[in-house]
This record gives C-alpha cells, sequence and structure tokens, in this order.
C-alpha cells in the first residue's frame, strides 16, 4: 500500500523552504508532486520566455491577462517585503528531488483554464 504525505506550504516563506527540504530527506519519496502546471513549471525554472506584444494581444480573455499579472505582482511584492522569493518551496522541492533522482510529477490543472 501507498503512503502519501502533503506538506502545506505558503509561497514566500523561508520556513516552507526548509520544510519542503526536510520531508523529502526525513521520507526519501518515489514521487515528489508540484502544484505546477507544465507552463508554470517551465516559467519557474526560467525556460519560458518572456510575452512578446503579440502574445500579450493575442490573449483573447483580457481580464485573466491582468488577474494573472496581477497576482504575480503581488506574489513577487510579498516576496521582496520578507525576503524570499515567490516559489521558492517549489523550487527547492524540484532542486531536492533532481538532486536525488526523484521524479517530480506536476498536479495542478492549467492556470488558463482556472482563470
Amino acid at each position: 500500500m501507498a503512503e502519501l504525505r502533503i506538506v502545506g506550504t505558503a509561497h514566500v516563506s523561508q520556513k516552507s523552504v526548509e520544510e519542503v527540504r526536510a520531508a523529502i530527506e526525513e521520507f526519501r519519496p518515489d514521487i515528489v508532486a508540484i502544484e505546477l502546471d507544465p507552463a508554470r513549471f517551465s516559467a519557474l525554472k526560467k525556460q519560458a520566455r518572456d510575452p512578446t506584444v503579440d502574445d500579450v494581444l493575442e490573449v483573447k480573455n483580457f481580464n485573466s491577462l491582468l488577474v494573472q499579472w496581477l497576482l504575480s505582482y503581488l506574489q513577487r511584492k510579498i516576496g521582496i517585503d520578507v525576503g524570499v522569493e515567490p516559489g521558492a518551496e517549489m523550487k527547492a522541492a524540484i532542486a531536492e528531488a533532481e538532486g536525488r533522482g526523484i521524479a517530480i510529477a506536476l498536479v495542478d490543472r492549467d492556470l488558463r483554464l482556472t482563470l
């Protein structure tokens, strides 16, 4: 029977970064699930390119783009205030998993569908 351990995190918390690392060290999982979709995973790892003007103009739902930008701005602002980069806990989980040869599962749906 499989065992599942969920680590609750905050996107701008040094404590969450430490808890993620400790959980992977202690539990030694076969798979690390990360609450990201493939596009946000690429963006977090800096593999995605910045959107061009044409990309922005192609967006059919301007409200969705505005909400996404606002949420991103707020997370960056909070991160600057507390000294932790937004998504640092996810980056830590990715680094730990990759460093240990542990598979990564992306377990979130496309953000555009959510918005």
